[in-house]
């Protein structure tokens, strides 16, 4: 007989698992894999709290690749949501 542990994260875990590990990429400078991370997120549908922070967080990693119409389309989504940066940065400022 094997023993094996079978479980099922559940949508609010696997969330969170999500951005962590889209988080670890993100400060590794792995912007691209961060980014999928971030997508995997959005496509989710998770709490309106976590989804503005992935488009944010998205926006941020499409951003320092170069993409900066990918970046604003996420800001644009974020802000949309409610999202304010906490330092009161105006992020379409950045790409003009």
């Amino acid at each position: 007989m094997k023993n094996r542990l079978n479980f099922t994260l559940k949508p609010e875990n696997l969330v969170v698992e999500l951005l962590n590990t889209a988080e670890h990429y993100y400060e590794q400078g792995s912007y691209e894999l961060a980014t999928s991370y971030y997508t995997q997120v959005i496509a989710l549908e998770p709490t309106q709290a976590n989804l503005t922070y992935a488009l944010y967080m998205r926006g941020m990693a499409h951003y320092e690749c170069g993409e900066h119409a990918d970046a604003l389309i996420d800001w644009q989504q974020a802000q949309d949501l409610g999202f304010e940066h906490p330092w009161g940065i105006d992020l379409m400022e950045l790409i003009k």
